[in-house]
């Protein structure tokens, strides 16, 4: 399911004849042929293109979320925001509950530097509280809620439930804290599907009537304290498409990392009628658990968005060297001629 950012073709081929231009230009002055003109173009184009896109593969472990058709997007308790992905957030519309920035305080772990913003600000509200989403076309779709315990300190302190549409609990018994710690940036990734004109929604097996073109989302007061969300999207994609943050530290990434071979998490119903579990994503058992995966275990890793490729840095001086390469080779050529 990762992906790893990739250059693509049309800016491959700006960079390329970006360089081709300067090389055309190198050529005219010094009198070269138009053969050694386009042997030259040629090979810096298909130089540049190796170069460039091997370079921009090994940048980080962040996943490729570019091309995503955002259908709502909000930073909740915040103003708007673009994040790395490109993906633009919203100020928050919504008036129920409290505005909160009290994590302005702190920097979030596992959160790219620029989009600690999005894991920094909140809103709750000590009873129910929502949003409508605007969905108009039939599709594969994927909603992206937003998370990170900024006042708790330990688990069980906070824990709430999260429902689609009124009818279908998405998330069950949510504690953040207990999942990756605190000041810790958690996502929750749901995957749903509109049907039939709009008209019908389908979370996992279970489906429910769209109304007025709108589905609700809604975060339910749970059994300690106060229910909220930091930020989140919906994007009309697969489930593939979504980037995906960095395990949490301590945790080895294939122990974290959705596989295929996953089962999806289903939980039981509960007494309030809605329509059993959506599939998600399944994260790390919870930190204080007997679970296999503990986020306080092994040593503390470096922050994965800190990470530069050895490609990138000398991406460069690899240009240069084939340039320089490739104009003797094509001087000696034509001058042969």
């Amino acid at each position: 399911m990762q992906k790893t950012f990739q250059l693509s073709a049309h800016r491959q081929s700006d960079f390329g004849s970006c360089i081709a231009s300067n090389f055309h230009t190198f050529y005219v002055i010094t009198g070269i042929s138009n053969s050694a003109i386009m042997w030259g173009w040629f090979s810096l184009l298909l130089i540049s293109s190796v170069l460039t896109t091997c370079g921009v593969q090994g940048a980080g472990r962040g996943t490729n979320g570019g091309g995503l058709k955002i259908v709502s997007a909000v930073n909740a308790g915040g103003d708007s925001h673009t994040d790395i992905y490109g993906v633009t957030y919203q100020k928050d519309p919504a008036t129920q509950g409290v505005a909160s920035d009290h994590g302005m305080r702190m920097s979030i772990d596992r959160a790219h530097p620029n989009d600690e913003i999005l894991y920094q600000t909140e809103r709750y509200s000590p009873s129910t509280f929502g949003y409508d989403i605007p969905v108009k076309e039939d599709g594969k779709y994927v909603l992206v809620l937003k998370f990170s315990e900024v006042y708790f300190r330990g688990p069980n302190q906070k824990i709430f439930d999260v429902v689609l549409n009124s009818r279908h609990k998405i998330v069950s018994d949510l504690d953040i804290f207990g999942n990756v710690g605190y000041a810790t940036a958690h996502d929750e990734i749901i995957p749903f599907e509109v049907l039939y004109n709009g008209k019908t929604l389908l979370v996992g097996s279970h489906s429910s009537d769209i109304r007025k073109e709108k589905i609700r989302l809604d975060f339910v007061k749970g059994s300690a304290d106060n229910p909220k969300i930091n930020a989140f999207y919906v994007a009309k994609a697969s489930i593939e498409d979504i980037p995906t943050l960095p395990p949490p530290r301590g945790v080895e990434e294939e122990k974290y990392l959705y596989s295929e071979d996953d089962e999806d998490v289903q939980f039981s119903q509960s007494d309030l009628g809605y329509e059993g579990m959506a599939p998600r994503l399944p994260i790390a058992a919870p930190a204080y658990s007997s679970g296999k995966i503990d986020v306080r275990s092994g040593p503390v890793s470096d922050n994965p968005w800190d990470y530069e490729s050895p490609l990138t840095t000398y991406l460069p001086l690899f240009g240069a060297a084939g340039a320089f390469v490739v104009s003797y080779f094509v001087v000696r050529f034509a001058n042969s001629l």
